[in-house]
């Protein structure tokens, strides 16, 4: 992002030498505002991997607006671009009971839907299934504003399209952290239990909601397995939290129906981007 008024921004980049230089080859982008934080991953159509992940922590003055007019690093023209969003208006509805004309009717029953709600709907394959989702239209005009033909993802489609594919076995919790919000699935074997998300205010509330499902749901805490991703850091004390309550806790690997730069291949970090790279799946 460029520095206007010299405010101070944080970036973190993984990025090929290529992408700066090549205009010529076609790019799609993968884009994520998440309070003050904003990510974003590009993929080579013409190298087939990803050749950039970024991520910016920003001050609160910046609005999504703002980010998507100031950022270098998108200044250029993408084949596609995928906004990942977080509302927790949404259903998951099987295919087989899944009609356009209902969207509504089907949102409505369990989520309380303003009229002004836009309905958007991502496939999820493994489960055979929709999710279907409201997003207001502020946030849809801020995206357009630079990306007039924007697809929107909802990042719970993009997590249940990733895990579906983990090898595992027996029972497996995924817990996604955002700013003031977690996604939790909870898989046996590869038959998804539950999705859900949940709002927090301060961290301290993460591990009873997750010890309160724990309960419902009769699980071991020896024997479960604990995917950790998203907005949480490698050695943080939410971690360490989180370990001192599970025997088998560890962070989402990357996913490998894709390739990576090795600039991105290094990092450690890589389970804060899973629902970026995963965005594509969701068509």
């Amino acid at each position: 992002m460029s520095q206007q008024n010299n405010v101070n921004i944080h970036k973190i980049e993984r990025v090929d030498e290529s992408f700066y230089f090549d205009t010529k080859s076609i790019y799609d982008l993968v884009i994520n505002f998440d309070g003050e934080r904003f990510q974003c991953v590009s993929f080579s159509a013409e190298r087939n991997k990803f050749v950039l992940q970024a991520e910016f922590t920003v001050p609160k003055e910046f609005n999504l607006r703002d980010i998507l007019t100031y950022t270098d690093i998108i200044k250029r023209d993408f084949r596609t671009v995928h906004y990942i969003c977080n509302t927790n208006v949404q259903s998951i509805v099987p295919d087989a009971f899944y009609e356009d004309s209902l969207a509504e009717e089907l949102v409505s029953f369990h989520n309380t839907l303003a009229p002004e709600h836009l309905l958007y709907k991502n496939n999820i394959e493994r489960l055979q299934s929709q999710l279907v989702f409201g997003i207001r239209p502020t946030e849809i005009a801020a995206v357009r504003s630079r990306f007039p033909e924007v697809k929107f993802t909802h990042s719970g489609a993009a997590l249940l399209n990733y895990i579906s594919h983990l090898a595992f076995k027996g029972k497996l919790m995924q817990i996604h952290f955002h700013q003031q919000s977690l996604e939790l699935v909870l898989m046996n074997s590869k038959e998804c239990i539950l999705y859900n998300q949940f709002e927090f205010q301060t961290k301290d509330e993460i591990l009873p909601i997750v010890l309160q499902l724990v309960e419902e749901f009769s699980l071991s805490k020896d024997e479960l397995q604990v995917v950790l991703s998203g907005e949480i850091d490698l050695g943080s004390e939410l971690e360490q939290t989180i370990k001192s309550n599970f025997s088998k806790v560890f962070y989402a690997p990357r996913d490998r129906r894709f390739t990576y730069t090795y600039r991105i291949e290094d990092d450690p970090q890589a389970h804060k981007f899973i629902t970026l790279y995963a965005a594509s799946l969701c068509e």
